[in-house]
């Protein structure tokens, strides 16, 4: 089996409506220390603290882009010795703690926890607009989804499933198989957060990841061409959700529809034919918009959307939705497939340049999947306190995802003031800092290229807006 590791719980921020806590405790030492114990981690008093444990991981991870030779389990212990724990205990003990499974659940449970003080309160207020937009048509929340492969050590291969593609590795001139696994993630717009993380070895089928069944009413998702899944798209619109996919130039089907999408007009040369077929020469559109048929494998005939976009290059892409036409222009289509270039290509990249985000030098899969949710930990961490920061400025301003989490750094004083559990210390450590975090997270102009290639994220809501509400 290709799956390694699924965390389907995240989808809860997804499909139940969240409450907007006050700062009175978050995330207290007495609620960290009293969710470890409920998982299993501490079973009772040992010199292991687990709070000092959650703030040297927060802190190892900010570091950002640590090169795999210093990401280390070595380091991460001396980082933890040298800046957060009391007493010494032995490397064999301290790598003992690491690999319990116990402490990847109390990892999860304490990520929701951020979830649900963070609430539907993205401080990258563009992202909730886009929401605010397309909520004529039901859908409750956008949700870009990409995946990332990561090198492990040949020896995880004896392990776990971790086949890789790509070039074998030579070592003393003997050629070697690589080991590798992907990392697949869901992004809400709503809250700003990682809704859907699941592992599979670097072979694994990407289609299987992040399905409808994961997910409540009003989803929009957001896939690219890996995750094409023609025969689960009818599972959308059977459980009242959306889904929209980049296609590859073979896509399947026959057209039985076509019209120009900014101008309405027929485009009855088109019908018959297939979805990619040539072009005449008199059909000038940048937009297509078609409805093809295609057999499932079941048999069974299906109507689907497809919208055909002329690239700069002259060149055509595809894309596939159950978006309505009468509601969503054909252009708006394209433009919020766009979206996912912040939701999901900027997210990744944060996470690897911000967060830490690459495997640990273990060949232990509770070992490596602790650290990928100590870097998922961290992305909460800022999440949180760039939404705390806004709430206590009171500021109208956008961040920048990207931003919170390359430019802010996670300092000792806030990390240690949100784990301390007292209203007035968090206060203050984000007080003393407000200035610099408001600036470290403020979203800035954008440059006119990013603005005419649609990487702006204001310039293409707004675009969206004037095509969907006129």
């Amino acid at each position: 089996m290709s799956e390694l590791y699924n965390a389907n719980f995240f989808n809860s921020t997804l499909n139940k409506p969240m409450s907007v806590k006050k700062i009175e405790s978050e995330i207290s030492i007495k609620e960290i220390i009293a969710l470890a114990r409920h998982c299993g981690v501490i079973e009772r008093s040992r010199i292991f603290d687990i709070v000092d444990f959650v703030c040297a991981l927060v802190d190892f991870n900010d570091r950002g882009m640590l090169s795999s030779a210093k990401y280390t389990i070595n380091n991460f212990r001396l980082n933890y010795y040298s800046k957060y724990a009391k007493e010494h205990i032995s490397d064999k003990a301290f790598h003992n703690q690491l690999r319990k499974p116990e402490i990847v659940e109390f990892l999860e449970k304490l990520i929701l926890r951020i979830y649900s003080y963070i609430g539907n309160d993205n401080p990258c207020s563009e992202h909730l607009e886009l929401v605010k937009i397309l909520s004529s048509v039901g859908i409750t929340d956008v949700v870009p989804v990409d995946g990332s492969g990561f090198f492990v050590r040949l020896s995880c291969r004896k392990n776990f499933n971790s086949k890789t593609a790509g070039r074998k590795s030579t070592q003393r001139g003997i050629q070697k198989e690589n080991a590798g696994i992907k990392v697949h993630m869901a992004f809400s717009n709503v809250n700003g957060t990682i809704s859907h993380l699941s592992i599979t070895e670097g072979t694994g089928s990407e289609r299987e990841q992040v399905r409808a069944d994961e997910y409540g009413e009003g989803m929009q998702n957001i896939k690219d061409r890996g995750y094409i899944d023609y025969n689960g798209e009818s599972l959308y619109a059977n459980r009242s959700q959306f889904h929209l996919t980049r296609y590859r130039t073979n896509v399947q089907g026959t057209v039985i529809m076509a019209v120009d999408g900014e101008t309405g007009e027929s485009l009855d040369e088109l019908i018959g034919k297939a979805q990619s077929c040539e072009i005449p020469d008199n059909i000038k559109s940048e937009y297509i918009d078609m409805l093809v048929k295609r057999i499932s494998d079941s048999g069974n005939e299906v109507i689907a959307r497809v919208v055909r976009v002329r690239n700069p290059d002259g060149e055509f892409s595809y894309f596939g939705t159950n978006l309505p036409m009468d509601k969503i222009p054909a252009k708006a289509v394209y433009l919020l497939y766009r979206c996912r270039w912040e939701g999901s290509e900027l997210t990744f990249k944060a996470l690897q340049s911000g967060d830490g985000m690459r495997t640990i030098n273990s060949s232990l899969l509770d070992v490596i999947i602790t650290f990928m949710l100590g870097n998922i930990l961290t992305y909460s961490f800022k999440q949180l306190v760039a939404t705390v920061a806004k709430r206590i400025a009171k500021s109208e301003v956008s961040f920048s995802i990207l931003r919170i989490h390359t430019v802010l750094k996670a300092t000792d004083a806030l990390i240690k003031s949100f784990t301390n559990g007292v209203r007035s210390s968090i206060y203050r450590a984000i007080h003393k800092q407000l200035d610099r975090i408001l600036e470290s997270c403020t979203r800035k102009e954008a440059s006119l290229l990013d603005k005419q290639t649609f990487k702006d994220l204001p310039t293409v809501v707004k675009t969206i807006d004037d095509l969907v509400n006129g």
